[in-house]
């Protein structure tokens, strides 16, 4: 009698577990991915803002707009 295993059935079965198994890794990677993206978009975003306004703020106040040495 033949190995159970190698029953077609338990094959297919054994491959569609592998592949939505591969699929959940692909998308686990996507979803991190996304979020590692959307950290440093913000991250980036807020820095840039920060920046913007400590220039606004040390500014001298004859002004001409100049930055202040500190």
């Amino acid at each position: 009698m033949s190995d159970p295993a190698n029953r077609p059935d338990a094959i297919a079965a054994t491959s569609v577990q592998v592949s939505n198994e591969l699929i959940q890794q692909y998308v686990e990677r996507a979803h991190q991915l996304r979020s590692d993206v959307v950290h440093a978009f913000f991250s980036s975003l807020w820095r840039t803002a920060r920046q913007g306004a400590n220039r606004l703020l040390h500014r001298n106040a004859d002004g001409h707009g100049r930055i202040a040495m500190s």
